[in-house]
């Protein structure tokens, strides 16, 4: 079964990546997925996302330099709109009090709390189809307890915190472009309507935040506005009118760039296509102007 791992820093690297190795141990059947696995040469976003299709459980590593990272959300926001997807978080130096939505709603575990990590292993161990099941419980609380828990203390020990706590680096153009292709494809599958635990009060707040992004576009204010809209898309992944806004901006970002590849302009096709087909058209220049 498909584990998604989700990392963003080199902290939360090294712990995705020792988790990898730990959990297939203590519960055979599991496979971890981490992004190091992509194939050389594969599309990076596109292979992410049809991961994040595919898996059964997400498991977020969160440390102080990656709690308002932008791929995290958006990845957790994929996985939990998987049918009977487990979503959680593992939590490396951050107090469950520190996660901010949309993540505080999933189940947390702490790294270095034992029974947090028997139960995450229990719930993932729970997924497992019948035939994928090697062990039974008996059999994974015993691995666990004689040997597995000291195993993972002993694989992340080792790992320290970045010195100077360097945040997780700015996603580029071209991956932000993609990010938001597969994004809208994703759209086409499901109803485009509001979450039932959206509040009036946080639809009025996004309203405003729209707003006074699209005012930024108008004034010329790229950089501001995309800092805006990707904090909207950080609590409410595949909010609507914020990706609308968000693909207008990205190709406002390309035009005052380098002339784009033809590669790069089907690319541009494809993205104005698919949003099209699902309803999201960017705004007109005479609205951004």
């Amino acid at each position: 079964m498909r584990v998604f791992l989700g990392w963003a820093g080199e902290e939360a690297n090294a712990v995705a990546l020792a988790l990898k190795e730990w959990l297939p141990l203590v519960c055979p059947g599991l496979q971890p997925w981490i992004s190091e696995d992509i194939t050389k040469g594969a599309r990076w976003s596109a292979e992410i996302a049809k991961t994040l299709r595919e898996s059964r459980a997400g498991v977020f590593v969160l440390t102080p330099d990656n709690l308002t990272s932008v791929w995290l959300h958006y990845e957790a926001g994929a996985i939990s709109n998987v049918e009977r997807a487990l979503v959680c978080t593992f939590l490396r130096r951050v107090d469950k009090a520190a996660v901010k939505p949309p993540l505080d709603v999933f189940q947390h575990t702490t790294a270095g709390n034992k029974e947090d990590t028997r139960r995450l292993v229990g719930d993932l161990a729970a997924l497992l189809p019948d035939k994928e099941r090697a062990w039974d419980e008996e059999q994974r609380r015993t691995a666990f307890d004689r040997w597995g828990w000291d195993e993972l203390v002993k694989r992340l020990e080792p790992i320290k915190p970045p010195k100077g706590g360097a945040a997780a680096p700015r996603p580029t153009t071209d991956e932000m472009l993609a990010e938001i292709l597969d994004a809208v494809r994703s759209l086409g599958a499901q109803r485009r309507t509001e979450p039932s635990f959206w509040s009036a009060e946080q639809r009025r707040l996004i309203g405003e935040h729209v707003a006074a992004a699209r005012l930024q576009i108008r004034a010329g204010q790229l950089g501001a506005a995309r800092d805006q809209l990707e904090a909207i898309l950080a609590g409410f992944p595949n909010h609507p009118d914020a990706l609308k806004l968000l693909l207008d901006l990205v190709h406002r970002e390309r035009a005052v760039g380098a002339t784009p590849t033809e590669e790069e302009l089907q690319e541009q096709v494809d993205v104005l296509a698919e949003a099209e087909a699902n309803g999201l058209k960017p705004p007109s220049g005479s609205e951004g102007d």
